[in-house]
């Protein structure tokens, strides 16, 4: 009886009916079972019987089955599993059978009748597949396999994604380069299509542009000039790009994409502050770099990073901060740190080298910053243990690439991440018991200049000279003091002789004896012919 039914069935359903192998997933998430879709690709319905399915290690029989005029079963070991982890067209027909585990580097899949003639076989390679993306086949007369680009990762009961169509304009990527950006667009259809509107819009205001024809199978770039899209601002913008008009599309879900970009803010200040590259185990204080920020308004730093020639450590930091924040420290925690109300924490774990490396400072459009080269050799060569005691900078605006703007910090707990710098010299600091005579200088009339410093307790005193724009020009002294009225005689002389004319800058470094305290002045010297 049973003989006779298969007999009437295969007159009902031609064995001339192709099945083949369409869609398939061997690394799906976690939860979802793998799967294989097979597609009826003929005009006829077809009826399976003791059908085969193979991969390299193992076979089984699949259950009978009929499957309706182009279209789908999916088989997989778990149905339910399935259908709460996916949408699956209700059109298409979910077999349970325990289908051969798919191996997740490279295997092969085969249906054939029980007298092993092989209906469809594939093999594939996973070398460039996206882990969680199906495989889809890209027309039924080709064995091509490509991963999934629907939103979803899986056409699980529905046409390809890669599949031609008689209209399928696709916005397959967005790339951002300087001022404008490109938009790919890829023409997935059997003719040319003419007319096709991109539309470009932030906060639902949107800017149009339009291209003539784009050639079938073929891409089109679309560009546009960043300030031409309306509400284009400095900071993050989420742009979203879609077609226009384009009505006939069967795939709506490819006709659009958001675009997160990045236009740089030239009102943004931000500098290396403060360095700790080795911590030590009195205070406990990890390696941090501080970064001085000023801004005219709310700012935020992500995707900016830090970079030496080995490691580049990037901010994954959405917040959004205002602009009473000053400080901003980089390090993998806060412990021991007492950081103010203007100073605020992201944390992301470096590794900074004691024997010293340059560090870059750049935007999210890889624009530079700020860099150091910091050293061992930028600390007070006065101060014998330098472990877990940082390297702070005397003035936020000074160049950081400025070796003789950085020394040891003089505060008793070795840092001040998150604070004022304990060195911090004033721009405009010009104290009276500090003071140079004669002036204007005049070094070429013979005469010297005295350096008049009063100070009430015995350290060490450091005296460097600097052009008004902060370039280094020489040290004057560096020595032991006492206490009391200090009188430095001063020639004009440096290392690279007699200065030329013009305004310079004195910086005058106090570093108390016993490391307790540290002080530092800034006085104008106006040097003449």
């Amino acid at each position: 009886m049973r003989l006779l039914l298969i007999i009437l069935l295969l007159g009902l359903y031609p064995l001339h009916a192709q099945l083949i192998i369409n869609e398939f997933h061997p690394t799906p998430s976690s939860g979802e079972p793998e799967w294989i879709e097979l597609y009826n690709n003929s005009k006829d319905a077809y009826f399976a019987d003791s059908l085969l399915l193979y991969d390299l290690l193992s076979s089984i029989t699949v259950p009978s089955f009929i499957v309706q005029p182009f279209a789908y079963i999916i088989l997989t070991k778990d149905t339910l599993a399935l259908k709460e982890s996916r949408f699956i067209d209700p059109s298409a027909r979910l077999i349970q059978a325990r289908i051969p585990t798919l191996n997740n580097s490279k295997d092969c899949i085969k249906i054939a009748y029980k007298d092993s003639i092989i209906l469809d076989s594939i093999y594939y390679s996973l070398n460039n597949h996206k882990k969680g993306i199906s495989l889809e086949r890209y027309i039924a007369e080709t064995k091509v396999f490509q991963n999934s680009i629907v939103y979803d990762s899986a056409t699980c009961g529905y046409i390809n994604s890669i599949s031609p169509l008689d209209n399928d304009i696709v916005v397959k990527d967005c790339i951002q380069e300087g001022d404008s950006l490109t938009v790919i667009l890829y023409n997935n259809s059997y003719h040319d299509i003419s007319n096709v509107s991109v539309c470009f819009s932030i906060d639902s205001e949107c800017t149009i542009k339009t291209v003539k024809d784009i050639k079938r199978l073929e891409l089109l770039t679309v560009t546009l000039l960043l300030k031409d899209i309306l509400y284009y601002s400095t900071g993050w913008n989420k742009i979203t790009i879609s077609l226009v008009n384009n009505y006939n599309d069967p795939r709506m879900y490819n006709d659009s994409m958001v675009y997160t970009s990045f236009k740089s803010d030239s009102s943004i200040f931000i500098s290396f502050n403060e360095i700790l590259y080795e911590s030590d185990t009195t205070h406990q204080i990890n390696e941090f770099i501080e970064l001085y920020v000023q801004s005219e308004k709310p700012f935020s730093l992500d995707q900016y990073s830090i970079s030496d020639y080995k490691d580049t450590y990037l901010f994954h930091d959405k917040n959004i901060y205002d602009t009473s924040v000053h400080y901003i420290v980089i390090s993998a925690d806060t412990i021991n740190m007492e950081l103010d109300t203007y100073s605020k924490h992201i944390p992301v774990s470096i590794q900074l080298q004691n024997s010293g490396r340059e560090l870059v400072l750049k935007d999210p459009l890889q624009h530079i910053l700020d860099k150091i080269l910091y050293s061992p050799s930028m600390h007070n060569p006065r101060i014998i243990n330098k472990k877990g005691k940082s390297l702070e900078k005397g003035n936020p605006f000074i160049s950081s690439e400025n070796s003789h703007t950085w020394t040891t910090s003089g505060s008793i707990l070795g840092a001040t991440p998150g604070k004022v710098n304990s060195t911090y010299i004033s721009n405009d600091t010009i104290i009276e018991n500090y003071s140079i005579k004669p002036q204007p200088y005049y070094p070429s009339k013979g005469a010297l200049c005295f350096i008049n410093i009063q100070t009430k307790v015995p350290g060490f005193i450091t005296i460097q000279l600097f052009t008004k724009s902060k370039s280094y020009c020489s040290t004057i002294v560096n020595t032991l003091y006492v206490s009391g009225n200090i009188h430095i005689p001063w020639n004009g002389q440096t290392e690279y002789g007699i200065l030329e004319p013009g305004a310079y800058i004195m910086l005058i470094q106090i570093n108390h004896a016993d490391n307790s305290y540290s002080e530092n002045k800034l006085i104008p010297i106006i040097i003449g012919l």
